[in-house]
């Protein structure tokens, strides 16, 4: 059955479908291109010295993680680091295993009561910098695991490198639907739309992606650029820290940590919902004009595809199918890029479309949320105006 539409509105979808087909084909090449850009670690060579190293751990009810995190780390072969961890006021056995780990370079630390003006992670990360003894410090999260040579391969790619500044993308394990459902939009954003050939030789704020898993500092460039007392309140930490590294005129650089580091964020829905919700629409300032243009933009380029094929599925001659095929091929071939960079299951790429309506709903219920005033996370209220 053919649609009876007037020369105008073909000419207007086809218009609108070439559009679509080009974006989506900039941002397969931009996914191509960072296969390369992306550098892993434990490629780079070994420097003279490693500069002594603080890991810090900031831990509000672990108890689930917090000692396979802290192992992990006591195991690495770097030849001069301290461990240091911030038991955050947790109410389940967090704090009574930490006890139960006995190692010189491991320091356990009870933190102070939270101040108003402070997010409660952004508080326990302080504490912790004002401790650290090292040259570079790292924040890592207390649901990591670290393979022995993390702290080495990473020091070596940011000294090789000459960087102020570097963040590592952990392999982000799922294992529930739930997560399935949405984690693996993690890399798949980064390696889409972040271009990161461009990013290593622009000192443009806007282009620093940062994982909050993994940020090593030289603590001079901390210090510079004002740590964590600088943004007190901002839920944006791993994104803000980026920019201002940028800002201030450093050197950041991101890294493939993948094959040494694993994360597993999220066990259930609720989880998952609570963490998204908490910066899914403060990615976007809180400006719902420039949330809702983004959004409505993206939606349009990767759903319109779907709904002319869908049309001719039925029988309904609307739009062109060449088209809405290249297009849905291209998003494809981007989401194979993604599973096979970071070993996610074969069949993800699949069911990308139900993935990407997933996090349309968590996004939006982020800002929901954040209107209503029902942001938490941990336990924590966190306020959003």
């Amino acid at each position: 059955m053919q649609i009876a539409i007037n020369f105008d509105l073909q000419i207007i979808l086809l218009i609108f479908q070439i559009i679509s087909l080009v974006v989506l084909g900039v941002f397969l090449l931009n996914s191509i291109s960072n296969l390369w850009a992306l550098e892993r670690l434990g490629t780079f060579p070994k420097p003279k010295r490693y500069p002594k190293i603080s890991i810090l751990v900031p831990a509000r009810n672990e108890e689930n993680n917090i000692e396979g995190c802290v192992r992990s780390l006591l195991q690495q072969d770097y030849p001069d680091f301290e461990v240091l961890v911030l038991n955050d006021h947790s109410t389940d056995r967090t704090g009574e295993i930490l006890k139960q780990i006995k190692d010189r370079r491991l320091k356990i630390f009870s933190g102070r009561p939270l101040p108003e003006d402070w997010l409660g992670k952004h508080w326990a990360c302080h504490q912790l910098a004002e401790k650290a003894k090292g040259e570079l410090i790292l924040f890592t999260d207390a649901d990591t695991v670290h393979q022995p040579t993390t702290l080495s391969s990473a020091v070596s790619a940011m000294l090789h490198d000459q960087a102020d500044f570097a963040t590592a993308l952990p392999k982000e394990k799922t294992a529930s639907w739930s997560e399935y459902l949405s984690i693996p939009i993690i890399p798949w954003s980064l390696l889409t739309f972040m271009p990161l050939a461009i990013a290593k030789r622009t000192k443009r704020p806007s282009l620093s992606a940062t994982i909050g898993q993994f940020m090593l500092f030289k603590r001079t460039a901390y210090n510079k650029i004002g740590g964590y007392s600088s943004i007190r309140y901002n839920v944006l930490d791993d994104v803000t820290f980026g920019r201002k590294i940028r800002s201030f005129g450093l050197k950041w650089r991101m890294y493939d940590g993948s094959k040494l580091i694993t994360c597993r964020m999220y066990t259930s829905f609720k989880q998952v919902l609570e963490g998204f919700v908490k910066f899914s629409f403060p990615i976007f300032k809180n400006n719902l004009i420039y949330f809702f243009f983004v959004w409505l933009f993206m939606a349009a380029v990767f759903s319109f595809p779907w709904m002319i094929l869908l049309f001719w599925s039925v029988g309904i001659k609307f739009g062109y199918l060449w088209l809405a095929v290249a297009s849905i091929l291209s998003v494809l071939i981007t989401w194979i890029i993604a599973a096979f960079r970071f070993r996610y299951p074969w069949w993800i790429p699949l069911i990308y479309p139900v993935i990407l309506a997933m996090v349309c709903y968590i996004v939006f219920m982020s800002m929901i949320y954040t209107y209503l005033g029902k942001v938490r996370w941990k336990g924590r209220k966190i306020k959003t105006f």
